[in-house]
């Protein structure tokens, strides 16, 4: 069914392997609160996370899923509260996260959480600005200090950096400029790997591609 699909990125296991150097670094009691959406992201999370945050010694709780747009995270509060839960993780949107950190702050338990670590909420800057929260983790897909270089032209991550805010006026670039930017290095290298723009010659130009 996926013939004709490549998936370039991460799984959920790296992602987080990189909440965990936050969860490591701190002192807690290693109950991990998965928070998840009733949604095919959130899906992914609560199967696949639990049994990987066990190998790595810690205790995974599922509070229950809520659905996307949801403004009463009660439930779930109370959920936390009764796993004595210390470290938040999951996948949630800006808006959700944001509703949700509140309330927990008005419920006080909010002083009880050692570490929060959850996808998706803090990828750009304004969004980061806008939800005012001190402590918040997630991972970076790419950054100007990455230590890689463009198998297009050579450059390195700063330099892609430059050259986007030069052409944009932004003066931040994101983790998704970078992200996108391999997408095109990925296109073009398989396109020019099979010589063809027959679909087959592709699909096994791209079966066979190793592109840092």
């Amino acid at each position: 069914t996926h013939k004709y699909s490549f998936h370039a990125g991460f799984d959920i296991s790296e992602e987080l392997n990189c909440f965990m150097d936050a969860w490591k670094q701190t002192d807690t009691n290693m109950r991990v609160g998965i928070m998840h959406p009733n949604d095919s992201e959130g899906s992914t999370m609560i199967n696949v996370a639990p049994d990987y945050i066990k190998t790595q010694g810690y205790t995974a709780y599922d509070p229950g899923a809520y659905l996307p747009g949801q403004q009463d995270f009660s439930n779930v509060i109370r959920n936390l509260k009764t796993q004595q839960v210390e470290v938040l993780a999951g996948v949630m949107t800006n808006a959700d996260f944001a509703t949700f950190y509140k309330q927990l702050e008005e419920s006080g338990y909010l002083e009880n959480i050692k570490v929060i670590t959850v996808a998706k909420t803090a990828l750009f800057k304004k969004d980061i600005e806008a939800l005012d929260v001190e402590g918040l983790c997630t991972e970076i897909w790419w950054d100007e200090t990455f230590p890689t270089k463009s198998s297009l032209t050579g450059k390195t991550s700063a330099q892609i950096k430059e050259e986007f805010t030069k052409l944009t006026g932004q003066e931040h670039a994101s983790a998704a400029v970078g992200y996108d930017y391999a997408n095109i290095e990925i296109l073009y290298a398989v396109l020019n790997a099979a010589n063809s723009l027959n679909a087959d010659k592709q699909i096994a130009a791209a079966e066979k591609l190793n592109l840092d």
